[in-house]
């Protein structure tokens, strides 16, 4: 379902990234176990829950826009 050049695009990136030995971070345990079967080093590859429930927590400005210079 992806185009090729995107899929080439994630296979040079995630070559990249093996050799560099950076640290991955992922969404979930189900990427972090795919990162691992395809090569990643197991050590490496950290688990990054999304979230955004601390937003419903933060009281909303309403001159945040204006201050910014956006147009609403």
């Amino acid at each position: 379902s992806y185009s090729r050049a995107y899929r080439h695009w994630h296979r040079s990136l995630f070559r990249w990234a093996k050799l560099r030995r950076t640290p991955l971070v992922t969404v979930s345990a189900f990427s972090r176990d795919r990162l691992v079967a395809l090569g990643a080093d197991a050590s490496r590859v950290h688990v990054v829950h999304n979230g955004g429930d601390h937003l419903l927590h933060v009281d909303a400005d309403p001159l945040l826009a204006e201050r910014l210079g956006l147009d609403p």
